[in-house]
């Protein structure tokens, strides 16, 4: 196995192998030798809410790896996710860009201490533009079942798992359909996973508020 680095690598999800794994076809995790927790911090844009859970991961264990699932769609998102990368070497991150396989990804990630997954509005965006272009609808029924799949995945592995997400439940009804559309799927998979972690953190002008554990 090669040192831990911040080089983005991409998951070999056929195989469910990449370099921070071991995998052995007769080596499964049961519920009661899981160590870690599944927690999902929540805000507004600019609330403080990857800070404090790049913060609060940080605590949780020395092997790391940060799930990005954003994909740089211009200059100016190349130029930020270039900013994160830095400052993710500087702290002993190693990174994976993981814009749709999230459960294949998480369930690779065998050798970890702690995952942090950011974000997941953007993989619920990359999941809705695939289905359009595969013209096909993608629901809340579509929506919840992926993060059922993806909760399994964390319940599978001993490593703790941050979720970060936008919260959309502080702004008005948005006049767009396609907008509208998106609000209500980004909702269910915030409910979702919510309801299916052990802690669950609102953040707010950077303060932490406890909505669910600890």
């Amino acid at each position: 196995m090669g040192p831990w680095h911040s080089t983005p690598v991409s998951l070999c999800v056929d195989e469910i192998r990449h370099p921070l794994c071991f995998c052995t076809e007769d080596f499964l995790f049961w519920e009661h030798h899981r160590l870690g927790q599944v927690t999902l911090i929540t805000g507004g844009i600019r609330s403080g809410k990857s800070r404090y859970a790049l913060q609060r991961a940080e605590s949780l264990g020395e092997r790391r790896l940060f799930i990005a699932t954003a994909e740089p769609a211009d200059e100016e998102m190349r130029l930020r996710i270039a900013c994160h990368q830095k400052e993710r070497a500087q702290r002993n991150w190693h990174v994976a860009e993981v814009p749709l396989l999230l459960s294949q990804a998480v369930s690779a990630a065998t050798d970890c201490d702690v995952l942090l997954i950011d974000c997941l509005t953007i993989w619920v965006s990359n999941l809705m533009w695939k289905a359009e272009q595969q013209q096909r609808p993608f629901t809340e029924d579509d929506m919840r079942n992926e993060c059922e799949r993806l909760l399994t995945a964390c319940r599978a592995i001993t490593a703790s798992v941050v979720f970060v997400t936008n919260e959309v439940g502080f702004g008005g009804i948005a006049a767009d359909p396609v907008a509208r559309r998106f609000a209500d799927v980004l909702g269910r998979a915030n409910r979702a996973i919510a309801e299916g972690a052990d802690n669950a953190i609102l953040v707010v002008c950077g303060q932490p508020f406890i909505l669910k554990g600890k």
